[in-house]
């Protein structure tokens, strides 16, 4: 439910175009909404009164349930299709920030707070799987080129300003009114849904081929356990350290979104990069980048110049995301079903993600201790 993770999915729908207008509507929406929470909510565990290991659990268990249940996901998008999947998703979400908003005045939902966590990994899984899929298949018939302006603008312009707009509204009303906006948009977000006619197509799901690729992509199993680490350093513990620096929401507010524009623009110009001089090329100095601004992050976590560096590093990483995830797309593409490979894609980066968040429960001065872990981590990715 991360910020980033929404921009990607949001400019992978935008080239569907016309034939999936009622899903990129319903997308942009949700993308706007969930911008406006997608920090938020470790620091409102924080600010109940949980510790910072109470708080990695949390996310911990959510994104454990995102990836272990994404071969059961899998089967299910498989029989049910995108249109059912995304209906049956968004209440799925709506319960989750509905629970994270009664906890601020009913103290007892406080003993239960890795409840929404399940229902978070299990809507993001569901969200992530179809969407990816559906994209790689639509792009089979099509060139990348087809993306235009019009078709990113409005999303782009949503996701810069959503953490903004949240941590005002958290300063202001707090946070269950964050959640009942959110919700509310949420819920007006499936309109669209209603006029996408028929089920779409999805590729075939059998779990004896979802294992087959442990086999035949151990390189990459290994790559996306290194890329899991990096990637939720940035989208969730930089956060967490921005804020125990300042303890102000506006302040995170705002820095987030300046790391989200600079992801835009970064990521627009990379693109083109990556069609002149090749995805490893620009992955590899990437890769170099980012394993430097994470160790330097690490030096200056106590700094007053940690935001800075925050948005430097979080815009290097674009030169890994942006060739990693062409390189990863060209394998779903070239595998006998999208569907199963994405499940094989989440799956395997569980694995990272629990290693690091096992070691920020357990390790002194773990957020600090984590971006060098990061930096460390990164490097392998230099021989993908």
């Amino acid at each position: 439910m991360y910020t980033k993770q929404h921009q990607h999915h949001i400019s992978k729908v935008c080239q569907m175009k016309e034939e999936l207008r009622g899903i990129y509507v319903h997308l942009v929406v949700k993308s706007i909404a969930i911008s406006m929470i997608s920090v938020f909510v470790p620091i409102q565990l924080l600010q109940l009164g949980f510790t910072l290991p109470q708080t990695f659990l949390f996310l911990l268990v959510e994104w454990v349930c995102f990836g272990l249940l994404a071969p059961l996901f899998g089967m299910i998008i498989s029989r049910v299709g995108i249109k059912e999947v995304v209906l049956l998703r968004t209440p799925i979400l709506v319960v989750a920030l509905v629970y994270l908003g009664a906890m601020n005045s009913n103290v007892s939902l406080q003993a239960y707070y890795l409840f929404p966590a399940v229902l978070l990994g299990i809507s993001s899984c569901l969200y992530t799987l179809s969407i990816s899929s559906l994209f790689t298949q639509v792009m089979s018939r099509r060139h990348e080129g087809a993306q235009t302006s019009k078709f990113i603008a409005l999303p782009t312009l949503g996701t810069i300003f959503g953490p903004l707009a949240g941590g005002w509204v958290v300063m202001t009303f707090g946070y269950a009114m964050l959640y009942t906006i959110v919700s509310l948009v949420l819920v007006f977000s499936v309109v669209p849904i209603a006029f996408v006619e028929g089920n779409m197509d999805h590729p075939h799901f059998r779990l004896t081929n979802f294992r087959h690729y442990f086999r035949t992509h151990r390189k990459m199993f290994l790559m996306l356990n290194l890329y899991g680490i990096k990637g939720f350093i940035f989208f969730a513990v930089l956060p967490i350290a921005l804020f125990l620096g300042r303890s102000d929401v506006v302040f995170l507010g705002t820095a987030m979104s300046a790391i989200t524009l600079c992801n835009v623009f970064c990521a627009m110009k990379i693109g083109h990069s990556v069609d002149r001089l090749g995805k490893r090329t620009v992955l590899r100095i990437g890769v170099v980048a980012t394993a430097v601004m994470l160790a330097v992050l690490g030096i200056a976590i106590h700094s007053t110049l940690l935001v800075y560096l925050a948005v430097i590093a979080a815009t290097v990483k674009i030169l890994v995301d942006v060739p990693f995830e062409c390189i990863v797309n060209e394998s779903a593409k070239e595998s006998n079903s999208p569907l199963e490979f994405f499940a094989f894609k989440e799956f395997s980066l569980l694995f990272g993600r629990a290693m690091l968040f096992l070691g920020l429960m357990f390790l002194t001065n773990g957020i600090r201790t984590s971006f060098f872990i990061g930096s460390v981590s990164a490097l392998p990715i230099l021989f993908f």
